[in-house]
């Protein structure tokens, strides 16, 4: 059996009984895979794509694409949705 566990504190891969840490620092707040097997992964650092190999940092948080968290991510076939968390006025 093989699975990624998320927390608060980290994202982990769960195989043979054993936990591997992929990323130790990073707050998740979603996960959705896509066609290809892929997990996109949606954190208050950024957006991580893993294959089952890597796991690549996207948009980190300090980009100037996103300054906000991105608390949701929705995979419809090649488009990831992302929904960013928005600080009231």
């Amino acid at each position: 059996m093989k699975f990624l566990i998320a927390t608060g504190f980290g994202l982990y891969k769960y195989k043979n009984e054993q936990y591997e840490t992929l990323v130790d620092w990073m707050t998740c707040t979603d996960i959705e895979q896509d066609d290809n097997g892929s997990y996109w992964i949606s954190s208050y650092q950024g957006l991580y794509n893993y294959n089952g190999t890597n796991i690549i940092n996207h948009y980190p948080n300090n980009s100037k694409i996103f300054q906000k968290p991105i608390t949701k991510i929705i995979v419809d076939k090649n488009i990831k949705w992302m929904i960013i968390k928005q600080q009231p006025c």
